[in-house]
C-alpha cells in the first residue's frame, strides 16, 4: 500500500465511524439526552475527594463578609441572567429528603435572624439528594437534567414534561394570549401538570398559579422568567414560519423541526455569551473544531456546586422595567425580594420592561459579597421563610463534599496559596478570612474561589477560570447535536451561517426591543433607597408587632373587660366589677401608649418618612387611628355626670362606645395593611402574619362567647327563681339602684 495511502486511512476510517455512529442516532435529541454518544449514551443524560475540617457557621462566614465594604458595580445584568439561563440548562442537583436537613448556625446576636441576641437559631437547610445505590463512602450527587445545552428550559428534561407543554397544534408550545402583554407561559393547574413539579420555595402563591415550562425553577424571579417566555415564543413564531413554508407537515414535524432550530439559536445565544462574554470576564475557549466522542460532557460537581455559583455574587437588589422610551413603566421597578417565585408580581408590566432593564442594569462584581435581597430576603422573611443563598452555597459545598480551597487548586494543577493576603488585593476580606479560617488550608473553596485576585482582564481569579474553561470546552465538544458540528447533518453550512446572524432577530421578534437609550430621568436611586438595613428591618419588624399587640390583644380585651363588669354574675360583686373597669381602663392606657411608640418608631429611621407616600393608605390611616386613640383617651375626662341620666349623658356614652368600636376597626384594618405591605416588601408570610394577628382575635372571641353564655345563663336561673310580682318588682328595683350606684362610679 503506498504511503500516502496509508496516511489517509485512519481520517478515512473515521469518517466512517462517524457515519455509522450518525445511522444508530436519533435523528432529533432526546429529551433525556440519552444516547448523543453511541458509546457512551449515558454521559450528559440523566444518571442515574473527601470533606474538609470543622469551620465556622455559613451564616457567620457570610454575616462577617457582610460588614466588608461593598464595591462599585459594573457590566450590565442581561449577561449574568444569561449565565442563570444556562446554568438552569445545564445542571440541577437532585433534591433531598425533606427530613434529611444539616440545619446552618445562626450566630448569637445577628441582626437580621437572631436580633434578641438567644443563640439558638438555625437556618433550615435540606442535604441534595444522592446515588444510593454507590459504593463511594462519599455522597454523589445526582444531575436531574441532561448536561446539554438543548432547551431543557423549555421542553423539559423528560418526554412526559414535554408533552404537557405542547399545544399539538401547528407545532407550538401552550401559550396564554395576554391582548397587553402578549404570550404569555400557562399556568400549571391549566396544563394539568403535577402541582408539585415547579419550585415554589417563597410559598407566596398557589402552586396551580404558578407558569408551568420545562425547568422547575422558572419561576425564581423576573429575569429569568423573562427569558423562559422569550424561548417559548421563539418557538412558536418558528413554527408559524415553519408551517408557511411547509404546509403539508403535520404537527409533530413542525415542533421537532421548530425545536431543533429554536435549540441551536440558544446555542447561539450560549455561544455569544462564552465566546463574547466569557472573554470579557477571562474566559477564551478556542474555536469549535469537531464532534469528540472520547469528551464526556457529564457536569462535574465542583462545577455546579462551586465555580458556577459566580454569578450568585453579581445580583442585584433591583430590578428595572424600562418602557420602549427609556423610562421607568408606570408599575414601577421591583425590588428582587418582591418577587421571589411571584409570576404574577414579576411580569405584571410584562416581559419586554424585564428585558430593557437588563440592558441598562449594572451587576455585581465576582467577590464575597451578596446584595441583601439574596443574602439576607431569599425567599422571604428572616425568621419565617427568608435564607441567605451565600450561606446556603457555603452549605452546599460541604453537603457535596467539596475539598478545601487549596486541595481544590492542587485537583485542578493550581500551586496552593499560603496566606489570605496571598489571595486577595483585599485587606478588609483578607483581615475577615484569617479570623473566620486561620488559613487557606482551611477555606470553602467557594468563599476563596470568590475572593481570588482576578487574572489579568478576567472577573475570576485562577480557580474558578480553570473548572469553567474545562466544563464549557467539554459541554460543546462532547455533544453530538450542537449545532456547528456538521457531521450531524443537522444544519447546511448555509443554515448554520443563518443560525449564527438570527439571534438578534430572537430579540427583536419576540421582545418588541430595540436599542433603548436610558432616559436621563431614568435611574434607581428610588429604588436603592428602599434597601433595608438591618436596623431598618428590626424597626419595621417592631412596628408591625407592637401594633398588631394594639388592635388584636389590647383593645379587644379592654372591650371584653368592659363587657364582663355589666355580666349578670357578677351583679352581687362590686369589688369584681371595679376590677373589671380598672383592667378596660389599663388595657386603653396601654393601647394608647404602644400605639404611639409604633407610631414614633419609623421616625428613628435614618431617612425621612413621608405617612402619605406608605403604599395603600396604610400611613394616612394610622394617622387617623393614632388621632382618634389620643382623642378617645381624653374623652373619659368630659363625659357629664352618671346621675341622673340625662340624654346629654346617654349620648356621650353611646359617642364613647361607637368611637372606641371605630377605632379597633379601623386598627384592624391597617393591621390587615401592615401584613400585606410588609408581605410585598420582603416577600414574607401572609399565613405568618395572618395567624400571630388572628390567634388572639379568636381567643379573645372566644372568652366573650364563653362569658356571655354564662351571663344569659346566670339572668335565666335569677328569673326563674323569683316569685311573685311584688318580689319581682322590687327585685327590679334593687337592680336599677344597683346600676345607678355603678355608673355613678364607672364609664359604661
Amino acid at each position: 500500500m503506498p504511503i500516502g495511502a496509508a496516511r489517509a486511512l485512519p481520517p478515512l476510517l473515521m469518517v466512517a465511524l462517524l457515519g455509522t455512529a450518525a445511522a444508530q442516532r436519533p435523528k432529533y435529541r432526546s429529551f433525556d439526552g440519552r444516547g448523543n454518544n453511541v458509546a457512551h449514551p449515558e454521559w450528559g443524560a440523566l444518571p442515574f475527594t473527601p470533606p474538609g475540617p470543622d469551620r465556622p457557621s455559613a451564616r457567620a462566614i457570610s454575616l462577617a463578609l457582610m460588614q466588608t465594604d461593598y464595591p462599585e458595580k459594573r457590566r450590565y445584568l442581561e449577561k449574568n441572567t444569561s449565565g442563570q439561563y444556562f446554568d438552569h440548562d445545564l445542571d440541577k442537583i437532585a433534591d433531598g429528603d425533606p427530613a434529611d436537613v444539616a440545619p446552618i448556625p445562626i450566630p448569637k446576636g445577628d441582626p437580621y435572624y437572631d436580633p434578641a441576641g438567644s443563640g439558638n437559631r438555625t437556618m433550615r437547610f435540606t442535604r441534595s439528594g444522592y446515588n444510593k445505590t454507590s459504593t463511594s463512602p462519599y455522597r454523589e450527587t445526582i444531575n436531574t437534567i441532561t448536561a446539554f445545552v438543548d432547551g431543557s428550559l423549555v421542553y423539559g428534561s423528560s418526554q412526559a414534561i414535554g408533552d404537557r407543554l405542547r399545544a399539538y397544534e401547528g407545532g407550538r408550545m401552550r401559550v396564554v394570549d395576554d391582548p397587553l402583554r402578549g404570550p404569555m407561559l400557562p399556568t400549571v393547574g391549566s396544563v394539568n401538570m403535577s402541582l408539585d413539579y415547579m419550585a415554589n420555595d417563597a410559598g407566596r402563591v398557589p402552586p396551580g398559579t404558578l407558569r408551568a415550562m420545562g425547568d422547575v425553577r422558572g419561576n425564581v424571579d423576573p429575569p429569568v422568567l423573562a427569558f423562559q417566555t422569550l424561548w417559548v415564543r421563539e418557538h412558536n413564531r418558528l413554527a408559524e414560519e415553519l408551517a408557511r413554508e411547509h404546509p403539508d407537515w403535520d404537527d409533530e414535524a413542525l415542533f421537532q423541526e421548530a425545536r431543533k432550530w429554536n435549540i441551536a439559536l440558544q446555542q447561539v445565544e450560549w455561544r455569544v455569551c462564552f465566546y463574547e462574554y466569557m472573554p470579557a470576564l477571562g474566559i477564551r475557549l478556542p474555536p469549535y473544531a469537531a464532534y469528540n466522542a472520547s469528551v464526556n460532557p457529564s457536569i462535574d460537581t465542583f462545577f455546579s456546586t462551586v465555580s458556577y455559583r459566580y454569578g450568585h455574587s453579581e445580583i442585584n437588589d433591583v430590578i428595572l422595567r424600562i418602557d420602549d422610551s427609556g423610562r421607568e413603566v408606570p408599575q414601577g421597578h421591583l425590588m428582587l425580594m418582591q418577587a421571589y417565585f411571584n409570576p404574577n408580581v414579576s411580569l405584571s408590566a410584562g416581559v419586554e420592561p424585564v428585558l430593557r432593564g437588563l440592558t441598562t442594569n449594572v451587576q455585581g462584581m465576582v467577590e464575597p459579597r451578596f446584595a441583601s435581597a439574596v443574602q439576607n430576603f431569599l425567599f422571604g422573611l428572616p425568621g419565617v421563610n427568608g435564607s441567605d443563598l451565600f450561606a446556603r452555597n457555603i452549605q452546599r459545598g460541604r453537603d457535596h463534599g467539596i475539598p478545601p480551597y487549596n486541595a481544590c487548586r492542587r485537583a485542578l494543577g493550581l500551586p496552593p496559596v499560603a496566606t489570605f493576603a496571598e489571595l486577595t488585593n483585599d485587606t478588609a476580606v483578607a483581615a475577615a478570612l484569617t479570623q473566620l479560617y486561620g488559613t487557606p488550608d482551611s477555606c470553602d473553596a467557594y468563599v476563596c474561589g470568590l475572593a481570588e485576585k482576578k487574572l489579568p482582564d478576567s472577573h475570576f481569579g485562577p480557580l474558578f477560570n480553570a473548572s469553567m474553561t474545562d466544563q464549557y470546552l467539554r459541554v460543546r465538544d462532547g455533544d453530538w447535536y450542537y449545532f456547528e458540528n456538521k457531521a450531524n447533518g443537522a444544519f447546511t453550512d448555509e443554515e448554520i451561517a443563518l443560525i449564527k446572524g438570527t439571534l438578534p432577530r430572537v430579540g427583536s421578534a419576540n421582545r418588541g426591543l430595540a436599542t433603548v437609550q436610558l432616559s436621563s430621568s431614568a435611574n434607581t436611586s428610588a429604588q436603592v433607597d428602599e434597601l433595608v438595613s438591618a436596623g431598618e428591618y428590626t424597626t419595621f419588624r417592631t412596628h408591625g408587632i407592637l401594633m398588631a399587640i394594639t388592635f388584636c390583644i389590647l383593645m379587644p380585651a379592654a372591650f371584653l373587660a368592659n363587657r364582663l363588669k355589666g355580666a349578670h354574675f357578677l351583679r352581687d360583686s362590686p369589688h369584681l366589677i371595679r376590677a373589671c373597669f380598672l383592667a378596660h381602663i389599663l388595657l386603653n392606657v396601654s393601647a394608647v401608649a404602644l400605639a404611639a411608640a409604633a407610631f414614633a418608631l419609623p421616625l428613628t429611621r435614618a431617612r425621612d418618612v413621608r405617612y402619605s407616600e406608605v403604599p395603600y393608605g396604610h400611613g394616612r390611616l394610622g394617622v387617623a387611628v393614632l388621632a382618634l386613640l389620643f382623642l378617645q383617651a381624653v374623652y373619659p375626662w368630659l363625659r357629664p355626670a352618671p346621675s341622673p341620666l340625662t340624654p346629654l349623658r346617654r349620648a356621650w356614652e353611646l359617642l364613647h362606645t361607637s368611637l372606641g368600636r371605630a377605632i379597633l376597626v379601623m386598627g384592624l384594618v391597617n393591621v390587615a395593611l401592615g401584613i400585606h405591605i410588609i408581605n410585598q416588601a420582603f416577600n414574607g408570610s401572609v399565613r405568618f402574619f395572618a395567624t400571630l394577628a388572628a390567634v388572639p382575635l379568636a381567643s379573645l372571641a372566644l372568652v366573650g362567647s364563653v362569658l356571655d353564655r354564662l351571663s344569659s345563663q346566670s339572668a335565666a336561673a335569677a328569673a326563674a327563681s323569683s316569685s311573685g310580682g311584688a318580689a319581682h318588682a322590687n327585685g327590679g328595683s334593687d337592680s336599677r339602684e344597683a346600676d345607678e350606684d355603678v355608673k355613678g362610679i364607672f364609664v359604661q
